[in-house]
């Protein structure tokens, strides 16, 4: 995959997610990514959906509030270990 095209899949892939954490069956056209009556084995536990960016790339700033992403860790990930 050229390397240019990542911002642009990852943008499509998180609507395609979003288009099935809304609605079952989905359908989605994206430019990388078609989904037909497409069903989610397990809803979202948030309504509507989270998405979570794993790394930090320079675009992840500009993209988490366009597709309503955030970064959620655990109350053990953030407790200092000595």
């Amino acid at each position: 995959m050229p390397a240019r095209e990542r911002g642009a899949r990852t943008d499509d892939h998180l609507a395609a997610a979003k288009a099935l954490w809304a609605r079952r069956p989905a359908d989605f056209d994206g430019p990388f990514t078609t989904l037909r009556a497409a069903h989610l084995g397990v809803p979202p536990v948030t309504a509507g959906g989270s998405a979570t960016a794993g790394t930090a790339p320079a675009s992840t700033p500009r993209r988490s509030p366009m597709s309503g992403a955030a970064c959620v860790t655990s109350p053990e990930s953030r407790t200092p270990t000595a």
